[in-house]
């Protein structure tokens, strides 16, 4: 059973210190991901390497270097991005101080990957 929905607002210190955290795949969640400020760099898709199951047994990670074959792509401010659960995704922000960003996990829908861009 999916958690209900949250919002997370972040800022590019947070994000550094996500560096650390691993690349994860939701089974039930989608990510809605919305720069408000700043670039944000993905990496989507991949197969991992030694995943693990986290305590909800909903989620899996392993280090985002653990990865292959992971299309990238970049958000700019504005960008929005859905990463549909059963995808693994990771994220960081290139430039130190100067992103922001919201994310929000939502039951998971059907659907494909969308990535949409202003203008």
């Amino acid at each position: 059973m999916p958690r209900p929905y949250h919002v997370l607002k972040s800022n590019t210190a947070e994000v550094l210190q996500i560096l650390q955290r691993p690349a994860e795949y939701h089974e039930n969640e989608d990510d809605v991901f919305y720069v408000k400020k700043g670039k944000m760099r993905f990496i989507l898709g991949g197969e991992p390497e030694g995943p693990i199951a986290t305590k909800d047994n909903l989620t899996w990670i392993c280090p985002a270097s653990a990865i292959v074959g992971g299309k990238e792509f970049v958000l700019e401010e504005g960008d929005v991005a859905i990463i549909p659960a059963g995808n693994w995704h990771s994220w960081t922000a290139p430039d130190e101080g100067s992103t922001i960003y919201v994310v929000t996990k939502v039951p998971a829908a059907e659907g494909r990957i969308a990535y949409k861009t202003r203008g």
